[in-house]
């Protein structure tokens, strides 16, 4: 039999998941606060932003987090031979992604792709913020709150989607949104499998740092250099779809959900038996007005780029 009243103690719930994922979405007004930094100091503006939405998050969720911190998702340490592997996946999707992108729409990748140049002692707050405060708060509330959320009230195949679909929404450009989404989809997979947060931690941590070095090095070589890639002929771009295909495929059948065993935190003797987040269900809401927000807000956001764009 299953002990809901420990499942319910242990995590978040998708309400509180999805509150999560609004405060993240109006992480921009923050930014208000170190508007003056922007142009001189464009890393250390990013690195005060991402910290002070990490600060404002836990004091929030502060109960959430309490939870989190008790179930095993929290306490069991990544595999070394899984995030290995599935880093591999991730770079290749990556490469597949960008080929695509650049092939069919090389005018928008080129001008969405995001920018996280940063040059001589700002350099170091960029790849801080980027590299680790940003993943580790992005993670905590998308593989932390949300998908353990969600698997309480629909099947872990399915919450792995919506929260993989939620992730690449909060990127507010159409290009971003399509790159992100094969990414989130192995990082999530990833989660299931490992039943680890830090697999997706230590997994987002070194895709955004390469990203940050990578521009920096890129940053220094003439134009003609970097842009080669935008000018792909469509060959190409079917290459980097079949190899997206591929990864998440790979990503799906490899990456299953395995299961997981917790204790009462509130100091029952009994445990609950071995569920896979498939038979791990609770009767708890999906949909809440915040969720209906950030979508709102993304749809809104991806319309805008895509006007801008042909403006």
């Amino acid at each position: 039999m299953l002990h809901t009243r420990a499942v319910k103690a242990l995590f978040p719930s998708p309400l509180q998941g999805n509150r999560a994922v609004l405060l993240l979405f109006l992480a921009p007004l923050f930014s208000l606060l170190f508007f003056r930094l922007y142009k001189s100091s464009p890393g250390l503006f990013t690195l005060l932003v991402e910290a002070t939405t990490l600060l404002i998050v836990l004091v929030w969720t502060r109960l959430s987090f309490a939870r989190l911190r008790k179930s095993s998702l929290w306490t069991t340490l990544p595999s070394v031979k899984v995030t290995f592997l599935a880093l591999a996946l991730v770079l290749l999707a990556g490469f597949g992604a960008q080929w695509a992108l650049s092939a069919f729409a090389p005018a928008a990748w080129w001008t969405q792709t995001p920018s996280f140049r940063s040059s001589g002692s700002d350099f170091p707050f960029m790849l801080l913020a980027v590299g680790l405060v940003g993943p580790f708060l992005e993670e905590l509330i998308f593989r932390g709150y949300l998908l353990t959320g969600y698997e309480k009230s629909m099947s872990g195949f399915n919450a792995a989607l919506n929260v993989s679909v939620l992730f690449a929404l909060i990127h507010h450009n159409p290009i971003q949104t399509l790159g992100v989404l094969p990414f989130a989809w192995i990082v999530t997979r990833a989660v299931q499998h490992t039943r680890s947060l830090w697999t997706s931690v230590t997994l987002h941590v070194i895709n955004n740092s390469l990203l940050v070095v990578l521009q920096r090095v890129f940053s220094s070589t003439p134009r003609a250099a970097t842009d080669v890639v935008s000018r792909l002929d469509p060959f190409w771009g079917y290459l980097g779809l079949g190899l997206v295909t591929l990864t998440l495929w790979g990503a799906t059948h490899w990456l299953k959900p395995k299961p997981t065993l917790e204790r009462d935190p509130l100091g029952a003797d009994e445990q609950t038996p071995e569920q896979t987040p498939e038979q791990t269900q609770v009767q708890s809401g999906f949909w809440s007005g915040s969720l209906v927000v950030v979508m709102v807000v993304s749809a809104l956001a991806l319309v805008g780029a895509a006007l801008a764009r042909t403006a």
